[in-house]
């Protein structure tokens, strides 16, 4: 029986690309979020080739940017977890399955390495929503995540340590009522803050508003620091060596193993922090509601879990449940923000969309305006922008269309229309699209001479 050909045989099913996968992920992410935007001001611009260039750049730019704030607070924790903790020989016997040391143990994971990053990434989430209440709250932010994480690193250092020494049966089991109590005082520590952003999302009076209560948001925010201090008794000092046997021979202290996990640890935690207050700059404190700092703090835990449980042998599973979380999180964060469209306006108000505009425009453009009923004021290009009155004094000109009133001057230039307090929604595409109250109107570019933005973001 002839065998079958090899163009006969089924095709190999595709592997997935992470390339591919990245980059497609890069422009879902800035191109989604740029469709949200034009959909929020109901506009599509018309491309040109040079319009359509700068439309993928600006694509690339605002994906990339969401794409490492992503990775750094959903995928980079988990995966320097797996590599730096879980993983590492001598710490397998805590962290993975007593009888296969290649399998990690989701509950040993989360009772010790989860618990001090799930207590510092919460007090990190409500130290940011409460940063709108205190005069100097990029201190009190600083302060309080150091506060947090010198708590956490103890706790976790308190945790390798024991799995570095194992004692007998006796012991282990004196040390593990020390732990618990450890766990639960760093986490009791933590709990004022807690209480104080549920005081805040309860709708009542801020703490921050009085001298008072800015002195108690900093006590709030130093009192996890004092759980090495509260706990360095003699019951939590470190055990003496249970006994001399061939088990407590290899026990010995492994100072570099201790350091390079929590090197590892804190630089995750980090990088964590400084993503998260990268969306709550895009944010703004005003913005962020309770739901949405419940979600996005409980996505952040449960991710990177997931992410330290499967990186080391499944890579590729991990980054796609990192990117499906992302996903999540984009895609809630408009419903539960106070208001819908934040982000994406938060965002582009970087690039200047959607900001308050003074322009400058040709004849035609200021004739434009005019017709749509929008006031222009315009002068000559080489003209003062005042004019003597016949007795010597000066007259201002007015915010209206005076356009047949100038026409009558001595030509000292060409003729430009001034139109200010426009809100500048778009300059892709060939029209700049402008907001004049309820108005948006479209005027084409080459009418535009210039323009010039406010500091502050407008909503369109």
């Amino acid at each position: 029986m002839a065998s079958p050909s090899s163009s006969d045989a089924a095709p190999p099913i595709a592997k997935l690309d992470l390339a591919l996968l990245l980059w497609v992920t890069l422009f879902v992410l800035g191109g989604g979020l740029l469709a949200l935007y034009y959909a929020q001001i109901g506009y599509f611009p018309d491309f040109g080739w040079e319009d359509a260039l700068t439309y993928m750049a600006l694509m690339a730019i605002i994906g990339g940017s969401l794409l490492v704030a992503y990775g750094l607070l959903l995928f980079v924790p988990g995966a320097m977890w797996s590599e730096f903790l879980v993983f590492v020989p001598e710490l397998q016997p805590g962290l993975t399955l007593q009888t296969r040391d290649s399998e990690p143990c989701v509950l040993s994971i989360a009772k010790r390495v989860l618990i001090p990053f799930a207590a510092f990434i919460t007090f990190c989430h409500c130290l940011l929503y409460l940063l709108d209440q205190t005069t100097k709250p990029g201190w009190l932010v600083l302060a309080g995540t150091a506060s947090s994480l010198m708590a956490a690193s103890w706790l976790l250092g308190t945790d390798l340590y024991d799995i570095l020494h194992k004692k007998t049966h006796d012991v282990s089991q004196r040390r593990d009522r020390r732990l618990a109590t450890a766990r639960v005082v760093v986490a009791s520590l933590h709990l004022p803050l807690l209480l104080a952003t549920v005081w805040k999302a309860s709708g009542r009076t801020h703490l921050g508003s009085t001298h008072l209560g800015t002195i108690v948001l900093w006590v709030f925010a130093l009192a996890p620091a004092v759980a090495p201090i509260l706990l360095r008794t003699e019951r939590f000092r470190p055990l003496p060596k249970a006994g001399n046997s061939p088990r407590d021979a290899g026990t010995i202290d492994q100072p570099s193993v201790l350091c390079r996990s929590l090197f590892a640890f804190d630089a995750a935690a980090l990088l964590s922090f400084v993503a998260l207050w990268f969306f709550y700059l895009i944010y703004g404190g005003d913005n962020v509601t309770w739901p949405l700092l419940f979600v996005c703090t409980f996505v952040v835990i449960v991710t990177n879990l997931a992410v330290a449980v499967t990186f080391h042998a499944h890579k590729r599973m991990a980054l796609v449940g990192s990117l499906i979380a992302a996903l999540v999180l984009l895609g809630t964060g408009p419903f539960l923000a106070s208001r819908p469209d934040s982000l994406p306006i938060k965002i582009m108000g970087r690039f200047r969309f959607g900001v308050s505009a003074a322009l400058v425009l040709t004849e035609r453009g200021g004739r434009i305006l005019c017709d749509q009923h929008v006031p222009v004021t315009f002068t000559r290009a080489w003209a003062a922008t005042a004019r003597p009155a016949p007795g010597g004094a000066v007259t201002q000109k007015t915010p209206e269309c005076d356009y047949p009133a100038v026409s009558a001057h001595v030509n000292d230039g060409p003729l430009l229309g001034h139109a200010g307090g426009v809100k500048l929604l778009s300059r892709l595409g060939s029209d700049y699209l402008l907001g004049v109250g309820d108005q948006v109107i479209a005027l084409p570019k080459q009418d535009v001479i210039s323009w010039s933005a406010m500091q502050q973001t407008v909503e369109p």
